[in-house]
């Protein structure tokens, strides 16, 4: 959502595969937002989740399988290290949740 907002500022031009991006990538942080509560807070989750979140920000920015953009490219660094910290932030919230879900389960 970030990269495409600025990619529209940069070059002046909103494109229909950025506002579908946009959509679809902001109604899906929306989501987690809305379900936060709801999740079942495991470790196993945790680290599935975990896995996923690195395997994909890898792909994307090791192997250069993100979608091309001219944008992406003349700035991939910066890109790459807001989609880590972008990963990093929810599991580190689903990890004070696991926390705080253990502290008070005493089965």
């Amino acid at each position: 959502v970030i990269m495409n907002i600025i990619m529209f500022i940069q070059y002046d031009n909103i494109t229909i595969v950025g506002c579908m991006l946009i959509m679809s990538h902001g109604i899906m942080a929306l989501e987690a937002f809305l379900f936060y509560r709801r999740f079942k807070i495991t470790l196993v989750g945790f680290i599935v989740a975990m896995i996923w979140a690195f395997h994909n920000d890898i792909i994307d920015y090791v192997f250069m399988q993100y979608p091309y953009y001219d944008f992406i490219e003349s700035h991939l660094a910066s890109v790459a290290y807001l989609a880590f910290w972008l990963s990093v932030i929810p599991l580190l919230l689903y990890l004070i949740r696991l926390k705080q879900c253990k502290t008070f389960d005493h089965s």
